[in-house]
């Protein structure tokens, strides 16, 4: 199988490498890839997409160059204007107000514990440590758990914990992304065998803070959702996600061909990809030099146009790793994207030869039409 070696030209212009500024006119074409030419082109608007929010969310200000103090700035910003509306939900929203004075009551002991709680996870990402002088209950609770949410997704975005699987089922409710993927997990592969629709555990979870995880995905989506439109992003997306079939996942789906638009089922909440690159580096093909976790593995690259409707988050928004260009998706009935398959073999010789890309040929995959309504 013939592996393809990385367009450095496409790399440049989809990370910004100097100063994320635009070299070319507005107005000129881009080819395929989105890069500037001289003419032709042939860029669908889902690709056109992909390089307004790559230049937007990584490029402008280069946050794969930059160490990890400026993004640590960037996301606290993000941090606090998504805790400013916990905050407003904590005192407009009687069933978030209500989980916030079940884990903090009125009074001295319940404000020391909401402030140490509150100091606690501003300090791991402050330059300088934090007071919380002149600020209420609900902005302390806003900000809490904003910060929560956004470290827990960069940590793990379902697997077995239980608060990371409680934000996918208030994402399913809040945004009305049903996923029988999902479903499933949550009641048996997580090692809870009881029959029941929801883990014991992770319901308690909802019991205690759901609502208050519903109103932050709804700040996270309403946000997004402006800044897509303020980037004049409209209609779909080009995205990409790598995914790993180890010895210990489930095979690779059998309706999934290679290089032909498939059926996909995702959690409520997935992560994607701006790059290319980033994609298949956390789907272990050992893109941008890292190794494969499991050898053995099936590995696949998913390209999907995404509806800008189902973006949930960017990581200019809400959750998401800044320089990963990672954008939240939600799953949809009928959700759609163009696998390329590496079977184990392929995969052992992408590591051997230290080609970062697996195939990728955009004249032979077939993405289908772009998304309407």
């Amino acid at each position: 199988m013939a592996l393809l070696e990385v367009d450095l030209d496409e790399l440049e212009v989809l990370r910004g490498w100097a100063s994320g500024e635009r070299k070319y006119t507005e107005g000129q074409e881009r080819d395929w890839h989105g890069r500037f030419g001289s003419g032709g082109g042939g860029a669908s608007k889902a690709e056109d997409n992909n390089h307004t929010l790559a230049v937007a969310m990584i490029g402008s200000r280069n946050f794969t160059r930059v160490g990890d103090q400026a993004r640590q700035h960037a996301k606290a910003e993000i941090v606090a204007q998504r805790g400013a509306d916990l905050a407003k939900a904590a005192t407009d929203n009687p069933a978030v107000r209500a989980e916030m004075r079940a884990q903090y009551p009125e009074g001295e002991d319940g404000r020391a514990r909401l402030v140490t709680d509150w100091l606690d996870v501003q300090y791991q990402g402050s330059e300088h440590y934090p007071t919380p002088v002149g600020m209420s209950d609900e902005q302390l609770y806003g900000e809490l758990k904003a910060q929560q949410y956004v470290d827990q997704w960069a940590n793990t975005a379902a697997d077995s914990d239980d608060h990371s699987l409680a934000m996918q089922v208030a994402t399913a409710q809040e945004l009305g992304a049903p996923s029988p993927a999902f479903d499933r997990l949550l009641a048996t592969a997580v090692g809870d065998n009881t029959g029941d629709p929801i883990k014991p555990s992770v319901q308690e979870v909802m019991d205690e803070q759901g609502h208050t995880m519903q109103a932050f995905v709804r700040s996270e989506y309403t946000a997004t959702q402006a800044y897509l439109k303020d980037q004049g992003i409209t209609g779909s997306v080009l995205l990409y996600r790598g995914m790993s079939f180890g010895h210990d996942d489930p095979p690779i789906p059998k309706d999934w061909v290679n290089g032909t638009q498939s059926p996909i089922q995702m959690n409520p909440a997935s992560s994607w990809s701006v790059d290319k690159l980033t994609a298949t580096s956390f789907g272990g093909m050992g893109g941008g030099g890292f190794p494969l976790a499991d050898p053995d593995a099936d590995l696949a690259l998913l390209t999907s146009r995404v509806k800008v409707e189902d973006i949930i988050s960017t990581s200019r928004t809400g959750r998401g790793a800044l320089s990963e260009g990672e954008i939240l998706v939600r799953n949809t009935p009928g959700m759609v994207a163009t696998p390329t398959i590496l079977s184990k073999p392929a995969a052992a010789a992408a590591v051997q030869e230290k080609f970062p890309l697996p195939p990728w040929d955009p004249d032979t995959l077939d993405l289908g039409p772009e998304p309407t309504g």
